[in-house]
């Protein structure tokens, strides 16, 4: 997918989609929203296999973005929480909540033929494990972490294709 953003929601594929406008975007100011809500099916990875079933799950996603002329800026937070139930009756239930924010700016050259983007991006990871003593929940375990990103995509005019790269380190 790194060829093909265009807008904030192409942030997690590759940062120059904050600079990549279409080509029937004209104006020199134009905003870009996102909002989605998703509720997965319980075998979303269709993986087939007896694992553990996924319940309660939901992916939520919010962004702005924001255009002036060549440069554009963009936020991207993407939310996703589910249940792990337990496959034997001793196994304990895991909630869990995962968390990835963009922030980056991208520029377009070239009459909108190459793009360039940068940004950041913050991940997080939160479980908890329920069903303990007395029917307790503790948090297990927390992970915060934040990395750079860089990307830029190729899209001749006139030309049937495109090319896309994007570099992203292991969030730390």
């Amino acid at each position: 997918y790194s060829a093909l953003v265009e807008g904030v929601d192409g942030a997690p594929f590759n940062p120059a989609g904050y600079g990549v406008r279409s080509v029937g975007g004209l104006a020199w100011f134009s905003p870009d929203v996102v909002l989605s809500l998703n509720f997965p099916q319980q075998n979303w990875d269709n993986s087939v296999s007896a694992g553990r079933d996924y319940d309660d799950f939901v992916v939520a996603q919010l962004g702005v973005g924001l255009h002036f002329g060549e440069i554009g800026f963009g936020y991207l937070a993407t939310l996703e929480g589910y249940t792990l139930a337990g496959r034997a009756s001793g196994e304990r239930t895991v909630n869990v909540t995962v968390g990835t924010h963009h922030l980056g700016f991208g520029m377009q050259f070239g009459g909108g033929e190459v793009a360039i983007g940068a940004g950041f991006r913050v991940g997080s990871l939160s479980m908890q494990w329920s069903g303990g003593a007395a029917g307790s929940t503790s948090t297990q375990l927390n992970f915060h972490g934040a990395s750079p990103e860089v990307g830029a995509v190729w899209r001749p005019i006139g030309r049937p294709f495109r090319l896309g790269m994007s570099f992203r380190p292991e969030v730390v």
